[in-house]
């Protein structure tokens, strides 16, 4: 159990690394690490699959109602 934490906690900390290194550099020059839009817009996409998958599958155990 501690290693499923550690590794998410790992990557959380990776995520929020980039975005404040993307976020707090000066100048036009540098160009960021990641395209945030893309990142929102997939996490967007993920959620709403996931909410959709759990919508059916709660549907498929209580039945019509």
């Amino acid at each position: 159990m501690r290693l499923f934490i550690g590794i998410i906690l790992g990557a959380l900390l990776t995520i929020i690394g980039v975005y404040i290194v993307d976020f707090g550099a000066d100048g036009v020059k540098q160009r960021s690490m990641v395209n945030w839009d893309v990142v929102g817009e997939r996490v967007n996409n993920l959620t709403g699959g996931a909410q959709t998958v759990w919508a059916d599958f709660t549907h498929q155990m209580t039945g019509p109602q």
